[in-house]
């Protein structure tokens, strides 16, 4: 890897090829393994950010770091520390790294034009308190994959504090009453140990969506993940009707619940549409009809979706 940036670093003096390196408007780069510390690619922070600072025309960025090791990633937030405003004219940036470097990118992109992220992070990092000040914000795409999700109180997507953290993140646009087009809020599928089977734990769900609904008046296209195999089977069914039968859900039973959660946050009139991630394969969509009313489906991941739509198309922005 380390060789590419060193290529795009050569003939510096080259004005053609300067100018060139000026224009280009969408970067990717992916660090597809992890590297030794000591190892031969010691060298790739620092050609990695001087090959990046020379493509002031970038509209869209995206950075895959993960790999990265703690001397990499130590080295690389030392060499984009310089300079400020050095992507004037970025408006989208996918970021997969530690917060720290993450929050350095940050600091050299215009707030004021910036209005897309997709960020392998959650509410509460440092990146994500960075971006609270971007006026622009308009897509907001979070990814939650911490070892504590295989608990089944884990409840990442609808937490209070999760949302009193997206409430932060948006408040100068509730200042202004300007809405955000796309919040996507993800969790990665993982095996659930457990299920939760206390009525406080449903309570706690029910009073959760309800603090949702203060803040989604300033969404139009919202998208989270809420697995209901975190509750169990007599917890559904108490949020759906007060019946406490512990044996298996129903088909049925499983779509009435999301149903019903999806209706009751769209009665926000706002929100446009509303799609909600059971797990990997298994999602409902909520859309608003035109008298009003709101139409829920289940959707199949397996099958094609549209790629164009929401959230597909935000996904690949």
């Amino acid at each position: 890897m380390s060789g590419i940036p060193r290529a795009y670093n050569s003939f510096r003096y080259d004005d053609n090829i300067n100018t060139s390196r000026e224009g280009i408007r969408l970067a990717s780069v992916v660090i597809d393994r992890p590297e030794p510390e000591n190892g031969p690619s010691d060298m790739l922070p620092g050609r990695l950010a001087a090959a990046l600072y020379k493509m002031t025309g970038l509209h869209s960025l995206s950075l895959d770091l993960e790999h990265f090791n703690d001397g990499q990633d130590e080295d690389s937030q030392k060499q984009m520390a310089f300079g400020q405003l050095v992507w004037p004219k970025l408006h989208s940036l996918r970021f997969h790294g530690s917060s720290g470097t993450g929050r350095t990118i940050l600091r050299h992109c215009d707030p004021n034009v910036l209005h897309t992220l997709h960020l392998h992070t959650w509410t509460d990092s440092e990146i994500v308190e960075k971006a609270r000040g971007i006026v622009n914000l308009r897509r907001l795409h979070l990814y939650y994959d911490r070892a504590d999700l295989t608990e089944p109180a884990t409840l990442a997507c609808v937490s209070e504090k999760t949302w009193d953290e997206v409430r932060a993140i948006l408040w100068v646009r509730i200042h202004n009453s300007v809405f955000m087009d796309y919040l996507i809020l993800r969790e990665a599928n993982v095996d659930i140990q457990g299920h939760l089977d206390d009525d406080q734990d449903m309570v706690r769900l029910i009073e959760a969506l309800r603090n949702m609904q203060t803040v989604v008046k300033y969404i139009r296209h919202l998208a989270f993940s809420l697995d209901h195999r975190r509750f169990s089977p007599r917890l559904i069914r108490f949020h759906l009707n007060g019946n406490q039968v512990h044996h298996e859900l129903t088909r049925r039973e499983v779509d009435l619940w999301y149903k019903k959660i999806i209706v009751d946050l769209m009665d926000v009139k706002r929100l446009v549409e509303v799609w909600v991630f059971a797990y990997d394969s298994l999602a409902f969509h909520g859309t608003r009809n035109s008298d009003k009313t709101v139409s829920v489906r289940r959707i199949t991941l397996k099958q094609d979706p549209q790629k164009n739509s929401f959230p597909w198309g935000v996904l690949d922005d």
